[in-house]
């Protein structure tokens, strides 16, 4: 092979071993956490409601006692930040300016029991939690997602019953009270 062809191969090569390397992590990552390109939902599940967040965590914590969960703590996160740390950041506290920030704890015991059974590592995921941040007047629940990334674990079939129980709960909640 004449010297310039060499070179014209040398000059290729950091891009080709950055792509192999890049491909190679990614395979990696993927059977490390065991996600998957059957994976279509995005991780975290967020459902906006109209409405202050006490009254969307009011209406959130009826629908999920409703499916079995406890609401194990009720946390005022926001509040909790501004008086450990908000006169230390300064402006640089709280720049989304958000009204209220309240995160929930919650466990439902028959299926804790069954991930126990299944897959005890998936027990890591217990408790639950979801995350319910205002602005404007306007609350956005939050809701990290167990199945995602967790395809291959023999607790899946209660994952997704605990997901599609949470998800209820969140659209019962956006809906509100039914009408009599």
């Amino acid at each position: 092979m004449p010297a310039h062809d060499r070179r014209s191969l040398c000059r290729h090569r950091p891009i080709h071993s950055l792509l192999t390397i890049a491909f190679t992590f990614a395979i990696t990552l993927s059977i490390a956490t065991g996600a998957t390109a059957a994976d279509p939902a995005p991780p975290i599940l967020s459902v906006e409601m109209d409405i202050p967040a006490a009254k969307a965590v009011a209406r959130l914590k009826k629908q999920l006692k409703n499916r079995g969960f406890t609401v194990v703590k009720e946390i005022n996160l926001l509040s909790n930040l501004k008086k450990n740390l908000g006169k230390k950041l300064g402006d640089k506290f709280n720049r989304q300016k958000l009204t209220a920030v309240r995160s929930l704890v919650v466990c439902h015991g028959r299926y804790a029991n069954r991930i126990a059974n299944t897959d005890p590592a998936m027990l890591a995921l217990c408790p639950l939690t979801l995350a319910a941040v205002e602005k404007d007047g306007k609350t956005t629940v939050h809701f990290r997602r167990p199945t995602v990334g967790f395809t291959s674990t023999a607790a899946i079939k209660t994952l997704t019953d605990v997901e599609r129980d949470i998800a209820a709960a969140l659209h019962a909640a956006k809906a509100g009270p039914k009408m009599k």
